[in-house]
């Protein structure tokens, strides 16, 4: 999906922020994967 590409784009550029959960890290990758 267009909205989790911007997103993993901004986290490989460092704009993006983490999350403070780092499960919800593993969960978006889990999601981007699928």
């Amino acid at each position: 999906m267009k909205e989790e590409d911007d997103f993993f784009l901004d986290l490989q550029s460092g704009k993006a922020k983490l999350p403070d959960n780092k499960d919800s890290l593993v969960i978006a990758n889990i999601n981007y994967i699928d």
